[in-house]
């Protein structure tokens, strides 16, 4: 069984570098594709598109939802708005949200530079370096109103 599927690999593979190669095959192989298996080709609305040009096209319909998908995630709170003595309250919010709005946080407020929470799945362990950060941002910003 295993030679057969090989085979058929083989072929398969055959039959596509000759039709990158010869634009006479392709129109050929393409008919053949329209006729028996019509529905390889209803996901590609023009079928005249080069292979290139429908992946360029893919990879920009993949950047336009990152994109906006990206203004949706919004953060739900800022945590430099709290002051030094706010801390607790702070951190009880933080453990509050969602792990997905953590990370929406730490991106946001650049909240971990060196991006060691970013596989961590304990909400408790990434709060705590989050808390480091802007303990850190928070007395070096009242040192600066003292004054």
């Amino acid at each position: 069984m295993k030679t057969r599927w090989n085979d058929l690999i083989e072929t398969v593979y055959l039959i596509s570098a000759k039709a990158r190669k010869d634009k006479a095959f392709q129109e050929e192989l393409a008919t053949v594709i329209k006729k028996y298996m019509p529905e390889l080709l209803s996901a590609d609305t023009d079928t005249n598109k080069t292979a290139s040009e429908k992946t360029a096209s893919r990879k920009n319909a993949h950047k336009k939802k990152t994109i906006t998908d990206q203004s949706s995630d919004a953060p739900l709170l800022n945590p430099l708005e709290f002051s030094v003595s706010e801390e607790e309250k702070l951190r009880e919010k933080l453990l509050e949200l969602e792990l997905k709005d953590l990370r929406i946080l730490i991106r946001t407020y650049n909240l971990d530079p060196f991006k060691q929470t970013s596989s961590w799945k304990k909400k408790e362990r990434i709060v705590d370096v989050m808390m480091e950060t802007i303990h850190q941002r928070l007395t070096d910003g009242a040192a600066l109103q003292r004054n």
